[in-house]
């Protein structure tokens, strides 16, 4: 059991609206991690910068989260359960408000009886067997 840290966690802490040290208040649900899929989403927003400054600045801030951090990678099981998570929200008709890259997160939480660290609670509340929590 832990927790993954999700990307808006990560977004807000380079811009210096979360203190990453804050995430100690967590540490009693286990050791912290993130989603491969959260890595791909902090290099997207590397390669979106305005700047070639912004660029240098996101690269570094995310390739010292990357080297900290412990990553979970999308495995078999992570797949099998995003595939039912997927399903769900396309037969419940959730689609059109469901994030695949939020489902692939909550897989990988399910699959490790992990809990998400988001800002965004509603993202994740009706996705079933995910738990969430918020750090703000």
């Amino acid at each position: 059991m832990g927790i993954i840290i999700d990307t808006n966690i990560f977004f807000d802490a380079e811009n210096s609206r979360f203190d990453l040290k804050n995430l100690e208040k967590f540490s009693n649900l286990g050791e912290s991690y993130i989603s491969v899929i959260t890595v791909s989403e902090l290099f997207s927003g590397v390669h979106l910068a305005k700047s070639a400054d912004q660029r240098i600045r996101r690269t570094v801030f995310v390739e010292n989260v990357v080297a900290n951090m412990p990553i979970l990678d999308i495995d078999f099981n992570i797949a099998k359960v995003y595939s039912e998570l997927f399903a769900h929200a396309i037969s419940s008709g959730k689609r059109t408000g469901t994030n695949v890259h939020d489902l692939q997160i909550a897989a990988t939480a399910i699959s490790g009886n992990h809990v998400v660290l988001t800002r965004n609670i509603k993202n994740f509340e009706s996705i079933p067997g995910v738990r969430s929590e918020s750090p703000y």
